[in-house]
């Protein structure tokens, strides 16, 4: 992170959302985790990994690192 300009613990928000952005690619890595989870990719930047809660309806950010490198099946973008 701090190679990337972002410095300290507050600013993990806004190091996540420099992943997740509109055109970031979307990959699914497979069905072997109790709930589904797709990869944000933005190559400049890193990784984020969102898993899907059903109940809520909504995906939540698990982890984001700065590995660039993909795996799983490109099934889209962020808009």
């Amino acid at each position: 992170m701090q190679q990337m300009g972002f410095g300290s613990e507050d600013e993990v928000g806004n190091y996540v959302a420099s992943i997740v952005r509109s055109g970031s690619s979307l990959y699914f890595e497979g069905g072997f985790m109790k709930k589904p989870r797709i990869l944000a990719v933005r190559s400049t930047v890193g990784t984020a990994v969102l898993e899907y809660y059903q109940h809520t309806q909504i995906w939540s950010i698990v982890t984001a690192y700065s590995r660039k490198q993909t795996h799983g099946t490109l099934v889209g973008t962020v808009r």
